[in-house]
């Protein structure tokens, strides 16, 4: 390919009007590795950077029909063993919540709430609109159980 094809072929890649009837029909070494490494996270140009593949070629492998299917299969494995973490958490935080350390039962109640959004929103510190965490109303609400065993002994 001389130099005017490779313009004309990156130009057309970036434009999206690539003739992808070339599909790829088997991913070599050199592409696996083009996957795995966006697959960690990796940009298109640190990809280019660290294999030496062009841009237009860290594009089409990624766009193939065999990267997608294996890019579809990682995700999908992913959200599962997310999935499976998920009674674990919950274990942590029903833990923490019967802890000894007040502490650390406010920072669970706290993450609680959030998570069923009941803190008032996102960037919001409002619980029902009162400009308090949910640490501080729970807080509140040990103070106030206190004061009234202080004053009525149980």
């Amino acid at each position: 390919m001389n130099f005017e094809d490779k313009q004309n072929r990156d130009l057309a890649t970036w434009t999206g009007t690539l003739d992808t009837t070339d599909e790829l029909k088997v991913l070599k070494p050199k592409h696996k590795l083009i996957v795995l490494m966006h697959l960690e996270g990796n940009d298109t140009s640190d990809i280019v950077d660290q294999t030496g593949a062009s841009p237009s070629t860290v594009y089409s492998v990624l766009k193939s029909g065999l990267a997608k299917a294996i890019m579809e299969d990682y995700y999908a494995f992913c959200g599962q063993e997310f999935k499976n973490l998920y009674s674990l958490a919950i274990a942590a935080v029903r833990d923490a919540l019967k802890s000894d350390d007040i502490e650390v039962r406010l920072k669970a109640a706290d993450k609680f709430f959030k998570a069923h959004n009941m803190s008032g929103g996102p960037g919001s510190k409002a619980v029902g609109g009162g400009g308090e965490t949910a640490e501080d109303v729970i807080k509140r609400i040990f103070e106030m159980k206190l004061k009234v065993t202080e004053v009525r002994p149980a």
